[in-house]
């Protein structure tokens, strides 16, 4: 049972807050956004998700880099996870708020060099 409902008052809109809190996902990246503040495309190996990465320190570590992160890479992460009650249904909205680990599958990859 949700025990308090914040009524937020967005775009002439009410909506009742439902759910507000962090989980951890580990995503794979489909494709990387022009501008790091743009929504990445990413997977979960099952559903695609179109999140913002709200994690600074990532973006700035990437733009200092260049190609810190490539297609296929996976990341873990902390995830804000916000769904709303509006007029229209449901709405649910996810922010990366941190990584917490980063993985190249190219990396990883480890050839027998006897072969």
């Amino acid at each position: 049972m949700i025990e308090e409902k914040e009524v937020v008052n967005e775009e002439l809109e009410d909506k009742i807050l439902l759910v507000d809190d962090i989980r951890r996902f580990a995503f794979s990246i489909m494709c990387l956004p022009t501008d790091l503040h743009d929504d990445w495309c990413l997977t979960d190996g099952k559903n695609t998700f179109d999140l913002k990465v709200s994690d600074e320190f990532l973006v700035r570590k990437i733009r200092a880099v260049r190609r810190i992160v490539s297609r296929q890479d996976v990341i873990l992460c902390n995830v804000r996870f916000r769904q709303w009650l509006h007029r229209g249904g449901l709405e649910t909205r996810q922010d990366i708020v941190e990584v917490l680990e980063h993985r190249s599958p190219w990396i990883a990859m480890q050839f027998d060099e006897s072969a």
